[in-house]
């Protein structure tokens, strides 16, 4: 036992240093504890990454109230996302006199729609549902294909969203000869079933004209519910991580599940493979079409044939994703084929 005043008094600052490092501790603990509940929730889903991780741990450290610093967060993240925009220079929903969103302006500094009150970037698109906006992104009225790009809460249950998409938006490129439809879902926070009778009407719709639905990047508990209520009876579910570095048209390619769709597209058949050797033998017979596409124009760049350089190099970067693309997909088949026959 200390019996000088210096050492008793040394052991009291021990002791109150102690006794703040663990309160220090425990906070810490509950901090990262609330972190990891945000991550859980709806902030890690929508991009808040781990630099909006360390504000939240640091601002609960700080003191500040849960719910007040996730909200905060979320309304940030949700601000942030903007539609995709490196296609504007092929197509603007807002300059297509066909489209549904024809004539409309946008600001890049007013926030005024919202998603159960959080504000979102102005680019999104109102179509009628409270919880959903939509951003039309490329439509393409020769080939009969739309792309479009989703944010916030897909309700069905309350606010019947498909009909509302049906309606305003599907119906309408419907009848101007759209009947692929690709909807990009990555920033589908969740999804509430009804009835399947929208789905199942829009999947007859388009059948007859040889087209198709597929949603791309839905995350994971949004998928969960989506096969719960059985709609991929009627749609397609896909992971495409890397659309954004592609062409439209390339990405249609990439969610055609049959080279028949393809071929179908382009007005070059309409006959269905018979077996996976065949479709593998016919996926050849285009990649070499390609190949020799590619290579005609290198010679006619070398022998300067044209003057438009601009636009033969763009044709070989085109051709050369389109050689990828068909690379990767007999790869895929031949070895799904093996699989299938050990």
């Amino acid at each position: 036992m200390p019996n000088i005043k210096s050492a008793i008094k040394r052991v009291r600052t021990t002791e109150t240093a102690e006794a703040r490092n663990i309160s220090q501790k425990n906070a810490m603990r509950t901090a990262v504890k609330n972190a990891k509940s945000a991550i859980d929730f709806d902030v890690a889903i929508i991009g808040g990454g781990l630099v909006g991780i360390v504000i939240i741990v640091l601002k609960l450290l700080a003191g500040g109230d849960t719910s007040d610093v996730l909200n905060q967060a979320l309304q940030n993240q949700m601000q942030n996302i903007e539609p995709y925009y490196n296609w504007r220079h092929l197509y603007t929903a807002e300059e297509d006199k066909a489209s549904p969103f024809y004539g409309r302006t946008y600001s890049e500094f007013e926030f005024s729609q919202t998603v159960y009150n959080y504000y979102i970037h102005p680019q999104w698109d109102f179509f009628g549902s409270k919880t959903l906006y939509l951003k039309l992104l490329f439509v393409d009225y020769e080939h009969g294909y739309a792309i479009i790009e989703l944010l916030g809460e897909w309700n069905d249950a309350i606010e019947n969203d498909i009909m509302t998409l049906r309606r305003d938006i599907t119906d309408n490129l419907y009848a101007l000869g759209i009947n692929k439809y690709m909807l990009i879902a990555e920033n589908v926070l969740n999804f509430h079933s009804s009835d399947a009778d929208y789905y199942e009407e829009w999947r007859e719709q388009i059948e007859e004209d040889g087209g198709w639905i597929v949603i791309l990047n839905m995350p994971e508990q949004s998928q969960y519910d989506f096969k719960k209520a059985r709609l991929t009876n009627y749609l397609t579910l896909m992971d495409f991580e890397g659309w954004r570095t592609l062409k439209p048209w390339a990405i249609l390619y990439r969610a055609t599940k049959s080279i028949s769709l393809f071929l179908q597209m382009c007005g070059r058949g309409s006959r269905v493979t018979e077996s996976k050797k065949d479709f593998i033998h016919k996926m050849g017979i285009c990649l070499k079409e390609l190949r020799e596409t590619f290579n005609c124009l290198k010679i006619i760049e070398r022998a300067n044939l044209t003057s438009n350089a601009e636009l033969i190099n763009k044709l070989k970067i085109e051709v050369n994703e389109l050689i990828s693309i068909f690379v990767s997909s007999i790869k895929t088949a031949k070895t799904n084929s093996e699989i299938k026959n050990r």
